[in-house]
């Protein structure tokens, strides 16, 4: 314990008062800064709430053809059962969503590295998406879709918003709202020419022979002038 200077007994707010006044702005300005940084945290943890991690695997060029297939793959069995949705021409959206567990099970087993919690977060995100249309159909008199076109139209737009994780608009852009990972970039490659990491969705062709980063005009006067 500090001992009381002398010029406390002159003075009307003792040395003291003065120390514990400035320990108390101290803490006040420290709160203040935990505040912040609490908030920070708070954002992060809201913007990753819903989200499970996902691991990204690293693949050679050579298996870039392979996953191409095992993408298309997947669109066929989500389409094989999707279709089973119409029946008389007229699309029964309860149908569609009654089968999640198999979407889920699709995704589970024909991709890498991901967790059966991911790909239940996808599939659900995916409906949710086109809920309203469940809604709309429930409470319409008769089923909302009632020709085979528009039916393959909206089956094929769920499949590729699984995907994609987006859904494309009328005009051909995609709605940013909530946008997830295309599956293409679970999967990252190493250039074997430029060394560049990329996901397979920025090869060149389906041979995979080139990046895009090589393809660029910039990569090859670079290497002219080599």
């Amino acid at each position: 314990m500090m001992e009381p200077q002398i010029s406390d007994y002159y003075n009307e707010e003792p040395h003291m008062m003065k120390m514990i006044e400035n320990m108390n702005v101290e803490l006040s300005e420290s709160q203040k800064q935990n505040e912040e940084l609490k908030k920070k945290v708070k954002l992060l943890e809201d913007n990753n709430c819903g989200r499970p991690l996902v691991e990204k695997t690293i693949i050679s060029q050579n298996e870039i053809t392979k996953y191409a297939l095992i993408e298309q793959e997947m669109k066929d069995q989500f389409y094989e059962i999707m279709v089973d949705s119409v029946q008389d021409e007229e699309l029964d959206f309860r149908y569609l969503f009654d089968h999640e567990a198999d979407y889920i099970n699709i995704l589970k087993s024909n991709l890498l590295n991901v967790s059966h919690e991911w790909c239940e977060y996808r599939i659900k995100n995916t409906l949710e998406k086109y809920v309203s249309l469940l809604y709309v159909d429930e409470y319409w008199w008769g089923n909302l879709i009632n020709t085979d076109g528009l039916s393959d139209i909206i089956i094929n737009n769920i499949i590729n918003t699984i995907v994609s994780g987006h859904i494309e608009s009328q005009a051909g852009y995609p709605w940013t709202a909530n946008q997830e990972i295309h599956l293409d970039e679970l999967y990252i490659i190493k250039c074997e020419i430029c060394g560049e990491y990329s996901s397979y969705a920025n090869f060149i062709n389906t041979q995979a022979d080139v990046c895009c980063y090589c393809d660029s005009e910039e990569w090859s006067d670079d290497d002219n002038d080599h």
